[in-house]
């Protein structure tokens, strides 16, 4: 008979059926026979479980099987798994703005932004490159702002991803809608390390997150970022479906884990025991509300 054996750190069979684990083997539970996980077949793009174990599992499978990616893989968590992966300025409005009037929207908004918070940003005005939009946007000054403005709930071109999954695993399960199942999206940019495509798009840009100075809360979600860009004339911002539409297995590759949002509180209790609620990912007034009132009132009229 065959089995998953968790090997490496001890799981911690806490709560309900969640549990971290340092990666997989398949392994014949008589003999003691195992081989590592990378044999496994490889991972569905969609994929639906019974729980949060399962889902567990499958998300450190997929980051096995991606772990030659200088990139690695990121994760997003959705409340809603009918959801496709938009971003908020895609929820706000269904135009299509340029790059160029993008820059301009912030520019506008910034003397104000700059006045309540006491911050200040400087960037030289958008100019169209002639190539390498992608160096081009990592490297732009406004990015931090940009990020900023996504962190803070302005509407943005940017789709936040984090590094880890427990971090995507509480943005699905934070708030879930009712009666619907909950997802967390993997994205692996480079599974092959090679990346290429039309120089003039559809393409996603991404940025890792790295020695970008920003917003608090960037560094506490372990976030990183894409955008997605395309050109007719000038470089305006479109739609990620554009290429996960796609279905690529050697670039820009989307998995899918659909996951039942009853497993809820056990999922929160857990990531509560390791302090990852909603006060330790924002920080704010607001949020320590929100993890008090999950505390004193979710979890205990649960019991």
């Amino acid at each position: 008979m065959t089995a998953l054996i968790a090997v490496g750190r001890p799981a911690l069979a806490m709560e309900g059926s969640f549990s971290f684990v340092d990666h997989l083997v398949y392994g014949d539970a008589n003999s003691g026979r195992k081989r590592v996980m990378g044999t496994m077949p490889e991972t569905k793009n969609e994929t639906t479980v019974n729980n949060w174990r399962d889902c567990e599992q499958l998300l450190l499978q997929i980051e096995k099987e991606n772990s030659e990616s200088l990139t690695g893989v990121w994760f997003r968590g959705v409340s809603n798994a009918e959801w496709e992966l938009k971003t908020t300025l895609e929820r706000r409005t269904s135009r299509t703005f340029s790059v160029a009037e993008y820059f301009q929207l912030m520019s506008r908004v910034k003397p104000e932004i700059e006045t309540f918070t006491g911050k200040t940003w400087k960037w030289p005005e958008w100019s169209e490159p002639e190539n390498d939009i992608a160096g081009h946007l990592r490297k732009h000054p406004a990015l931090t702002f940009m990020t900023h403005l996504r962190h803070c709930g302005f509407p943005s071109p940017i789709l936040d991803w984090s590094r880890s999954p427990y971090v995507a695993a509480y943005f699905a399960f934070a708030k879930v809608q009712a009666s619907k199942d909950v997802a967390i999206y993997v994205f692996s940019e480079t599974p092959s390390n090679m990346k290429f495509g039309n120089a003039l798009g559809p393409k996603i840009i991404s940025h890792g997150g790295y020695a970008l100075k920003t917003h608090e809360r960037h560094f506490r979600q372990q976030s990183s970022y894409t955008v997605c860009v395309a050109s007719c004339e000038q470089w305006k911002f479109v739609s990620h479906q554009s290429i996960f539409g796609l279905g690529r297995k050697d670039q820009d590759r989307l998995y899918k884990i659909t996951v039942p949002s009853s497993e809820r509180l056990s999922v929160l209790r857990v990531l509560d025991r390791y302090n990852l609620n909603e006060h330790s990912l924002f920080c704010s007034e607001e949020s320590l509300m929100e993890t008090l009132a999950y505390r004193e009132i979710d979890q205990k009229l649960s019991l």
